[in-house]
C-alpha cells in the first residue's frame, strides 16, 4: 500500500558561529574605540585650529588631489623619471605631513627631542622639493604634451600644476610660521645649515638630470663628476644629521667645525673639478648633441652647488679662527 513520500528527519538550524579572527577583530575594535573614549580629552585639538594646523590640512588636502590627478591620468605607470619624481615627492610628503600632524594631535610629540627643528627641518626640505615639481612637471608635460592637440591632458597637467604650486606656498608660508614662532633654534636654522639643504637640494636636481639622459655612462670624465656629485651629497647629508641631533659634539678628539670646515674646502675643490670637466664634455659632443639641454643643466648646477661651497666653507673659516 502506497504511503506517500518517506519521512524525512526533522530538520536541524545550526546557530551561526563567527569565526575567531571575526570575533578578535569585533574586540579589537570595540576595545579601540573604549580607550579613545577614555583619552579623548588628552587630544591636542588646537594642532588642528592653529594656523599651523590649518595649513598642514590644506598640504594634505592638496597634496592628496594633486597625486590622484596624476595617477587618474596615468593608471599603467610613467615613461619618465621626472614623472616619477614629482609622484614620489607628492606622496612622500602627503604621508610625512599626516604623520607629523597625527603626532601633534596625538600629543606624542612632546616626547620626541627637538621636535620643531625636525619639523622645520621637513617643511623646508618638502618646501624645496615641492618647487621642482612645480616647475619640472608643467615644463615637461606642456613642452611633450602640446595642448592644442591634446585638450584633455592639457586640463589635467594644468590642474596638477596648479595645486603642486598652491602646496608649494603652504609649505612656504609653514616655514615662514615656524621660524616666526621663535621656538626653532637648531642647526637647520643657521646660515651654514641652511646651506647645507641647499647643497643637498641642488644635488638632487643634477642627479635626476644626470639619470634623465643616462649621462653617467660615456666617459671617464661624467664618471669622475657623478663620483664627486654623490660623495659631496653623503657627507653633506651625514653632516646635518649629526649636527640636527647633536652627536656632532660626541665626534672624537678633532672638534667637529674644523672637519666641516676642512670638508668644506674639499668640496670647492671637488666641485670645481666636476664644474670643468662636464663643460669639456659637452664641447667635444658638439653643439647638437642629442643630449645637449641635460648637459649645460648639470654645468649650471653644478656651479651653483661650487658658489654655495665656497660661501660654506668661507663661513667655517670664520668659525674656526
Amino acid at each position: 500500500m502506497f504511503t506517500g513520500l518517506p519521512k524525512q528527519p526533522p530538520l536541524y538550524i545550526t546557530p551561526y558561529k563567527p569565526p575567531l579572527q571575526s570575533t578578535l577583530v569585533r574586540f579589537a575594535t570595540f576595545a579601540f574605540f573604549i580607550q579613545a573614549a577614555k583619552l579623548r580629552m588628552g587630544f591636542n585639538l588646537n594642532a588642528v585650529t592653529q594656523p599651523n594646523g590649518i595649513i598642514q590640512l590644506l598640504e594634505v588636502l592638496f597634496g592628496c588631489v594633486t597625486f590622484s590627478i596624476v595617477a587618474a591620468k596615468y593608471p599603467f605607470g610613467f615613461n619618465s623619471n621626472w614623472l616619477v619624481w614629482c609622484m614620489f615627492v607628492w606622496c612622500f610628503c602627503f604621508a610625512a605631513t599626516i604623520i607629523f600632524l597625527s603626532l601633534e594631535i596625538s600629543g606624542l610629540h612632546s616626547k620626541i627631542p627637538k621636535w620643531e627643528q625636525i619639523v622645520f627641518f621637513y617643511v623646508v626640505a618638502a618646501c624645496l622639493s615641492y618647487l621642482t615639481t612645480a616647475v619640472i612637471f608643467p615644463v615637461y608635460r606642456f613642452q611633450k604634451g602640446g595642448c592644442s592637440i591634446h585638450f584633455e591632458s592639457c586640463q589635467y597637467h594644468a590642474a596638477a600644476s596648479a595645486f603642486a604650486c598652491l602646496t608649494f606656498i603652504l609649505y612656504a608660508v609653514q616655514s615662514f610660521l615656524l621660524k616666526g614662532t621663535g621656538k626653532v633654534s637648531g642647526y637647520v636654522t643657521t646660515p651654514p645649515g641652511i646651506l647645507k639643504i641647499l647643497q643637498a637640494f641642488v644635488a638632487c636636481v643634477i642627479f635626476g638630470i644626470v639619470d634623465q639622459g643616462r649621462l653617467y655612462k660615456y666617459n671617464e670624465a661624467t664618471q669622475w663628476s657623478i663620483f664627486v656629485f654623490s660623495f659631496c651629497f653623503i657627507v653633506t647629508v651625514v653632516i646635518l644629521i649629526l649636527e640636527s641631533t647633536g652627536l656632532s659634539s660626541k665626534m672624537g678628539p678633532v672638534p667637529f667645525p674644523t672637519l666641516t670646515m676642512a670638508y668644506s674646502v674639499l668640496a670647492v675643490v671637488l666641485y670645481l673639478t666636476a664644474t670643468v670637466l662636464w663643460p669639456v664634455y659637452l664641447i667635444r659632443n658638439g653643439p647638437n648633441s642629442f643630449f645637449k639641454d641635460n648637459n649645460i643643466c648639470v654645468t649650471f648646477f653644478s656651479c651653483l652647488n661650487t658658489v654655495l661651497y665656497i660661501v660654506d666653507a668661507v663661513l667655517s673659516f670664520l668659525k674656526c679662527k
